[in-house]
């Protein structure tokens, strides 16, 4: 498996523990977290798409 495919399913992994978060205290009508984990899931997905592009080019580079 290739180190892209490691890096996009960990983060995947972690993304869905915050959905499940994210479900818990929805239900405690708690809106700052809400507000907070969206956020926190924004930053995630651009960190993964960063990682991805870094590979790509490490991977055209030769490293």
């Amino acid at each position: 498996m290739s180190l892209i495919n490691c890096v996009i399913i960990s983060q995947i992994n972690n993304l869905t523990e915050l959905m499940s978060d994210k479900k818990s205290y929805q239900t405690k009508q708690n809106m700052w977290y809400k507000d907070n984990l969206e956020a926190k899931g924004t930053k995630m997905v651009l960190a993964i798409m960063d990682k991805i592009q870094k590979a790509k080019q490490d991977k055209r580079s030769g490293q």
